[in-house]
């Protein structure tokens, strides 16, 4: 490895977490629970996601949370996991996948479906991990979901509803 390929992994890996997180945040407020009208969308944000609630510049933040990480927790932030097979959905999300969480050895989930799964690893990933960064979820739905047929973004992609109709 060369000088310059060694000094540019500590920032391309800033980068990819710096994303992962404010991603990670915008996934997790829609399926947080509602809040009273007079809690401000600032205040939520900073309530859930910042390792420190004075900083309120997000990239301090975000440094701020990346300095208190881990190797493993940085590592983890790149790793996806399968929460299952596309014909037996969740089958693989267990206690030993829970207890990953709980570590930080995971920054995301392919293959989770419905409310209740993704509800109880995020619970898990925002209340019981060190640090509290929130899963970002994600299906791959190229061919279909659960059907032969494409999926809805794909039929209106092609700008033809009489090929759908």
């Amino acid at each position: 490895m060369t000088e310059a390929s060694a000094g540019s992994r500590p920032k391309l890996l800033f980068a990819l977490l710096s994303g992962t997180l404010v991603a990670s945040a915008c996934a997790s407020s829609s399926i947080a629970p509602s809040r009273a009208a007079s809690t401000s969308i600032e205040e939520e944000s900073q309530s859930k996601c910042a390792p420190n609630p004075s900083l309120t510049n997000a990239s301090q933040r975000v440094q701020s949370l990346v300095s208190q990480m881990t190797l493993d927790e940085k590592l983890g932030q790149l790793n996806q996991a399968a929460g299952g097979r596309s014909k037996s959905l969740n089958s693989k999300l267990t206690s030993d996948e829970l207890e990953k969480v709980r570590r930080g050895e995971i920054g995301s989930y392919l293959h989770v479906a419905g409310a209740e799964p993704l509800g109880a690893l995020q619970k898990v990933a925002v209340e019981e991990s060190r640090l509290g960064i929130p899963l970002l979820f994600a299906m791959d739905v190229v061919h279909g979901y659960r059907t032969i047929f494409p999926v809805p973004l794909a039929m209106a992609a092609s700008w033809e509803p009489e090929l759908w109709e």
